[in-house]
Parts: C-alpha cells; sequence; structure tokens
C-alpha cells in the first residue's frame, strides 16, 4: 500500500492546535510514514497501533472480557475480531497476537485506561468498550451504559445493525488516566468520566464514582489574567494529555492547566504554589520554589487543593501551572504532554524535552546517584541537557539536598517524540536515538548498552545485583542507536503502555521491550511461559534465532525471567508477527494536520 500522504508524520492526535503541526516540524521532504503508535496509551499489558485505513490494531492481554479479571477493551469474540479468552499454544503459554478492532473502521485515535478504550473517529464520535465497573467510562448517548462487550454486529459504516452508540460527539481530544477519562468537545469544553478518588473528575471533590461522563464548569476554571497570559475569562481548551492520578490540559493560547494528584511535584508546581503561593514547611525546611516568581492571581484559590501529608496533594478542579507554561513558552509552546507516575514530560514546539516529579527511579531523568537519600520534594520542570558522558548536570551540593540541573556546560537535548508509562519514560532524538529512564524493568532502561544481548539472567525474587549489564539506578540509557544496527535504521516514534515501551524504526519496525505481562512486550506471546519451559515450542519458535533462545544463568538472550511477575524484554525485541500480517505487514498511516 501507497502513503497516502507526503507530508513528515508525527505522532500525536489530530486535533486543533495552537499552530499548524506542519509548522512545528517542517515538511521539507516526502516524508516515510511507517507507523502510527497510540499517543501514550495506559494499556495495562497490551499495547495498540492504527494502520493507514483506519484500522485499530490491538495486541497482548486483550479480550478476556468474560470472566475476572477483564480485558484491556477487546471486543469479547463474535465477528469483531479479537478472542474472548486467551489463545494458549502448545506449551502453555498464552498468545494473543495483533488483532484487528473490526467494531469500527474509521479510528483517528484512542485513550486507553487499565481494561478499557475510548477511541475517537474521523467524524469527532468517542466511543468506549471495555471493563465498567467503576464507569470508567460511563453512559452513552442514549444513556445506557457503555458496554463490557462490544455488540456483534457494530460497524461504523452500517450502524443500523447495531446498537452502539458513542458516548459523545464531537470530540477533538481524549485523554486517559488511571480508572478516568478526559474529553474536549467542539466548543472547547471538558468532559471528565469515571474514578474520582484524586479529585479526576474536577468537580470540586475527592473520592466516589460519579456514574457519567459530566462537563467541567467554567466557574471551576481560574480566569488567567491578561498579563499572566491568559484572556481574564474562562480558558479555551484544545487538548486533554494522559495522566496516571489527574490530567493536564493546554488552551488556545499555551497555558497549560492540570487536576488530580500531585504527589512528588508530579503536576510540574511546587508546594509552596499549591498550598496557595504561602509558605509550606516540612521538618523545619522551607520547600525549593527555584526562585521562581509567582502572580498571585494565578495560585489556586482556597479549597481546591488539598494537602493529604508530605509531598502529596488532591486537586479538585483545574488549577494553572506557571512553570510548565512557561518553560514551553520559551521554546515555541508545548506539542505534547504526559504525566506518569508522580512525574511528567513535555516535548516543545523547537525540540526541548521537559522534566519534573520524583527522583524516585530516577523518574524525572535527572540521573541523580544520591537518590537514596530522600529529595525534599520532587524537581519542578527544568529543560533536559545532556553532558558529555550522556548525563543531566547537576548543581553542586550534598545529597537530598534537592539539587538542581544545570543548563551549562552540556548540550540541550533535542527530541521529537517523547512518551511515558507508569514508572518509566523515552524520547527520540533529531538524530534518531532513542533515550530512556526510569524503572529499569517497565519500560526505562534495563541495561547500559544499548541493542546488546547481554547474560539471560533470572531475577527470582525481584532482587538484583550489580554487573556490566543492569542499570541499577534506572538511569537515563540509549535504548536505540542506528550506528549499532546493521542497516543504520532510525528511530521514528516511541510509545508507551503501562508498564512497557515501544520504538517504531523509520522502515516500519516495531520494537517493544519492558514487562510482558500478557503479552504487551513480545508481540502478544504471554508470561504464562515458565522457566522449564523458556524457549521451547511455538513460543521458542516464534524467535529463531538460537541465541535467543538459550537458557541458564549465563547464555545469551533477550528473556528475562521473574517467576513472580512474569517476563521483561530487553533489549528492544521486534514485534514480527504485527508487521506479518497482510502480503507485506501492517502500514500503518501518516498524521498530518487537517
Amino acid at each position: 500500500m501507497k502513503n497516502k500522504f507526503s507530508y513528515r508524520c508525527l505522532t500525536v492526535a489530530v486535533v486543533p492546535l495552537l499552530f499548524s503541526l506542519n509548522d512545528a516540524f517542517a515538511a521539507d521532504s516526502p516524508a516515510i510514514c511507517p507507523m502510527r503508535l497510540i499517543d501514550n496509551a495506559r494499556l495495562l499489558d497490551s499495547n495498540a497501533a492504527i494502520d493507514e485505513d483506519s484500522n485499530l490494531w490491538i495486541w497482548g492481554y486483550f479480550g478476556i472480557l468474560n470472566g475476572t479479571p477483564k480485558g484491556d477493551g477487546g471486543p469479547g469474540g463474535g465477528p469483531n475480531g479479537a478472542p474472548s479468552s486467551p489463545v494458549y499454544l502448545a506449551d502453555k503459554a498464552i498468545y494473543n497476537p495483533p488483532t484487528r478492532f473490526k467494531a469500527l473502521s474509521n479510528v483517528a485515535t484512542i485513550a486507553a485506561s487499565a481494561y478499557t478504550i475510548a477511541a475517537v473517529d474521523d467524524r469527532g464520535y468517542l466511543w468506549a468498550w471495555g471493563d465498567s465497573n467503576k464507569w470508567i467510562t460511563g453512559k452513552d448517548i442514549e444513556g445506557k451504559d457503555a458496554p463490557e462487550k462490544v455488540p456483534d454486529g457494530a460497524n461504523q459504516y452500517n450502524l443500523s445493525v447495531s446498537t452502539w452508540q458513542p458516548i459523545a460527539e464531537k470530540v477533538i481530544s481524549v485523554a486517559a488516566a488511571e480508572y478516568a477519562y478526559a474529553y474536549v468537545t467542539e466548543d472547547n469544553r471538558v468532559w471528565t468520566t469515571g474514578d474520582n478518588t484524586f479529585g479526576q473528575r474536577a468537580n470540586g471533590s475527592t473520592g466516589g464514582i460519579v456514574r457519567n461522563q459530566t462537563r467541567i464548569a467554567d466557574t471551576s476554571w481560574p480566569a488567567l489574567p491578561v498579563s499572566s497570559g491568559g484572556t481574564g475569562g474562562v480558558p479555551r481548551i484544545v487538548k486533554v494529555y494522559n495522566g496516571y492520578e489527574g490530567f493536564m490540559a493546554q488552551d488556545e493560547l499555551g497555558n497549560i492547566y492540570a487536576w488530580g494528584r500531585s504527589f512528588e511535584s508530579g503536576l510540574g508546581t511546587s508546594g509552596y504554589f499549591l498550598n496557595g503561593c504561602k509558605e509550606d514547611k516540612l521538618a523545619g525546611y522551607t520547600r525549593n520554589t527555584d526562585g521562581f516568581s509567582y502572580d498571585p492571581a494565578t495560585c489556586p484559590a482556597a479549597g481546591v487543593v488539598r494537602k493529604l501529608g508530605a509531598n502529596n496533594w488532591y486537586v479538585t478542579k483545574p488549577i494553572f501551572i506557571p512553570e510548565v507554561t512557561r518553560l514551553g513558552n520559551e521554546h515555541g509552546g508545548i506539542v505534547d504532554l504526559i504525566l506518569g507516575y508522580q512525574h511528567g514530560v513535555a516535548l516543545a514546539r523547537d525540540g526541548s524535552v521537559i522534566l519534573w516529579g520524583s527522583d524516585e527511579e530516577n523518574r524525572n531523568g535527572a540521573n541523580r546517584t544520591d537518590h537514596i537519600k530522600t529529595a525534599v520534594e520532587g524537581l519542578r520542570p527544568y529543560v533536559l541537557c545532556l553532558d558529555a558522558d550522556g548525563r543531566q548536570a547537576l548543581a553542586p551540593g550534598k545529597p537530598g539536598d534537592d539539587r538542581r540541573p544545570l543548563t551549562t556546560n552540556c548540550t540541550p537535548v533535542k527530541a521529537t517524540s517523547i512518551t511515558s508509562g507508569q514508572f518509566a519514560a523515552s524520547l527520540v532524538t533529531e538524530d534518531g536515538k532513542v533515550y530512556a529512564w526510569g524503572s529499569a524493568l517497565l519500560g526505562g532502561a534495563f541495561g547500559t548498552k544499548a541493542q546488546t544481548r547481554g547474560p539471560a539472567l533470572y531475577l527470582d525474587q525481584g532482587l538484583f545485583a550489580r554487573d556490566g549489564y543492569r542499570n541499577n539506578f534506572s538511569l537515563m540509557q540509549v535504548v536505540w542507536d542506528p550506528a549499532l544496527d546493521s542497516a543504520n535504521r532510525k528511530a521514528f516514534a516511541v510509545s508507551s503502555s503501562k508498564d512497557s515501551s515501544l520504538v517504531v524504526l523509520d522502515d516500519g519496525s516495531v520494537l517493544t521491550w519492558g514487562e510482558n505481562g500478557g503479552g504487551a512486550a513480545c508481540g502478544g506471546y504471554g508470561f504464562n511461559c515458565a522457566k522449564d519451559q523458556w524457549g521451547k515450542g511455538t513460543y521458542g519458535a516464534a524467535f529463531p534465532d538460537a541465541t535467543y533462545q538459550a537458557k541458564g544463568a549465563g547464555g545469551p538472550g533477550y528473556y528475562m525471567h521473574n517467576s513472580l511477575t512474569g517476563l521483561y524484554v530487553w533489549p528492544p525485541l521486534p514485534v514480527d508477527n504485527l508487521q506479518g500480517i497482510g502480503d507485506k505487514g501492517i502500514k500503518v498511516r501518516c498524521v498530518v494536520s487537517r
């Protein structure tokens, strides 16, 4: 199949932004448009992609909708393309390979939480399905609960045979958090649905489940003054961004807002700001505000933010996030953003990468090695800048004193794609490398050498010792380097599920790494392959290189098996059975500004 567009591809959803996406990344040559991964979905042990004909493909732990726990948004059997129970190979390994979701044929983008998916089609209709035990997906436009099992007759080209209805119309952006969703309608208003434990519903409260979708009231938004870049009135929101226990949103002027839980500076602002721009002391220490000057008119209103303990805040209505907004504007504006657990990452128009949050497992990317001594609070937003050793330079200081990243004697990173899962994140640089950081086992950099097959190491009790291949401090490392590839392939985009990461190369190859669980990181091959079955039968035959199948603590291989939590994959492993579908494999479409 030929590519349908000749613009440079972008891994963002088709939504109105402050500027043309083609302006953000100049289309100076015909593009190779090999793959569009889902925009940082929160799938649990599953992954997904959309092909050039707008079909959705899912692989891993999906479709298990008739038992407990429920699956990640499979259609539940019937003619729609995915099984209602896992497929087992001869060696009893779970196998849920990439399968086309046939109920929708014109998918523009999806957002996903654990066990549910919400998809926007090219008409702006929002469809939702999966486990609704917390009313994650709310009710449809006819007031009915969104389905767990999608009706067998569902097909958007012939809705007369289906009882399935969208939950909303004319949606321009959708995002997911843990058991909650947010979406923007064409009138630039934001709606939420699902759990409210941390204030994800932005209705001024915490706790409980509101059993349908509700619009965030105009009076709940801060009236950002003109002096701070606002209009003095209700902001016109153009995009919502995925979070873990909360959301971020962007207005048409480029201002960033957030609501939900902020733990260890996870929402990108200080305890001083969250405390209503008042001194907030912890053990006699006034929290570092980094010399940032706050406009008092932007500080959260009384009662909006609730303090639950040290470094733990619940934001019950949208608040302005001045630090992320300021840094984004200094670099041309934010074009992508995602929140993980206790951390966040944003991509600016000029390619700069903005990081913030907890230094636990190096989630803020600052590469501190003194993280065992707890910092007073997670780092506020900073622009990533690497020294000659590939490390973020830090200001001198004593261990545990909230050392700040430096922007001198280092080279600013220029990226084209970012992603984050729950505990790890990654980016693609302009020269086609992939850097990852955060939890080494859950989508960060397990090893210290990119694309190098290390020993096949068992991690049976979740404990691991240092050696030349480990990344004990979860530091930022190169995951993909074109110079180490025989074909000199460059990385094109990164994406992630909850516990694994993906990269697509410029030839369309998709590779995954991290915790495999139900098959997310092994193209559908699940974790029920016990140690004594490793490399046997159909499971092993799927990866024919004999060195990959070697068993034992000294043998080389991709597979790092943990009998407690499943299969860890390092380095990135090709999803061969995704590329193998059809005559020449799936060719996932370009996305351009409409």
